[in-house]
């Protein structure tokens, strides 16, 4: 889904996708976990080579949160 859509839309430089435990905790920020896509796994690493060349080679998944829940 990540690279889907980075693929779909070339301006995007960083992706975050939150999961949470139940319904209500949605639009609080993620209670369950978090996986976000960026340069080196560093949400404030995209230079401007990056941004206008779409260079992704540097891009790594982190995941923070609830561990259990995200390797079910």
């Amino acid at each position: 889904m990540v690279l889907d859509k980075s693929e779909e839309n070339p301006d995007i430089d960083e992706i975050a996708v939150m999961a949470t435990h139940r319904e209500a905790d949605v639009g609080s920020g993620y209670s369950a976990g978090m996986v976000e896509w960026c340069p080196n796994g560093d949400w404030a690493g995209v230079t401007s080579t990056i941004a206008s060349t779409n260079d992704r080679s540097s891009y790594e998944f982190t995941y923070k949160g609830d561990g259990h829940l995200l390797y079910r």
